[in-house]
């Protein structure tokens, strides 16, 4: 952490921190529970099953 001449204090990130970004770990949950897990036969099924993740995690929010 740096201080300027106006007393403003600077603290520098680290350019990539998957961690501190919340897309980013809700696409590795996504992965770990819908992706990787299953070969789908279509894209429809495919699909079908990631709206299902996102109901899934909208009614664990709203319950």
């Amino acid at each position: 952490m740096r201080e300027t001449k106006s007393g403003v204090k600077i603290t520098y990130l680290p350019a990539y921190s998957p961690n501190l970004n919340l897309i980013e770990r809700l696409w590795k949950y996504l992965r770990r529970e819908v992706i990787d897990t299953t070969d789908y036969p279509s894209f429809k099924e495919f699909t079908s099953a990631i709206l299902s993740f996102f109901q899934r995690r909208r009614n664990i929010k709203t319950n």
